[in-house]
């Protein structure tokens, strides 16, 4: 296998388990809230429209094709983790029974939104590697650690709910508001 694919599909697992790249464990806590361990189907997907738009950030900054100011950046990621959180409290119902409609759309976008965190750092990674063979690393690197923390939440959130009877419900509250709150705290620092 090649190693810059390796490279930085490793660089795209830490990115994501990396307790630094908290606003991305927040949105992936959000995103997985309002789900429990039968939805990881639709889970699945929603994680995989993340990454596409990360993708796709990525590829845009890197070609020279679009980017966006860092300190816009990083003032919205905190918005869509809060944005994502209220949604699943104020729409819990509609999120669950949704197929490819408003929650889809909104992780695709979201992910471009993040992506563009780390876009420059990217572009100025490659070096002699093809745009190609990194954003793909990356992403795929990005998307098994999503999938081993979507894993943790449902697992957690099963046992929550199987041992201790925690509803749905409540654990979408719960996982929503630490979410938003922690959210709130992050805008209030790029101010």
């Amino acid at each position: 296998m090649n190693s810059s694919f390796i490279s930085f599909f490793e660089l795209g697992f830490d990115h994501i388990l990396n307790i630094k790249a908290l606003d991305h464990l927040l949105y992936i806590m959000a995103l997985t809230a309002v789900f429990t361990i039968k939805d990881w189907k639709k889970v699945l997907w929603l994680i995989t429209a993340f990454t596409i738009g990360h993708s796709i950030s990525l590829f845009c900054s890197a070609l020279d094709v679009f980017s966006l100011p860092i300190a816009f950046v990083e003032f919205s990621i905190p918005f869509t983790i809060l944005i994502t959180a209220i949604f699943n409290v104020v729409q819990m119902n509609k999120v669950k029974h949704s197929v490819f409609n408003f929650p889809y759309i909104m992780a695709l976008f979201f992910g471009f939104i993040h992506g563009m965190a780390f876009a420059g750092d990217i572009k100025h990674m490659l070096g002699s590697d093809s745009i190609f063979t990194a954003v793909f690393g990356f992403n795929i690197g990005i998307e098994l650690a999503q999938f081993i923390v979507v894993v943790i939440i449902l697992g957690l959130g099963y046992l929550l709910q199987s041992k201790l009877h925690l509803s749905a419900k409540m654990w979408n509250i719960i996982l929503s508001s630490l979410a938003g709150l922690y959210a709130i705290k992050m805008i209030i620092e790029t101010l």
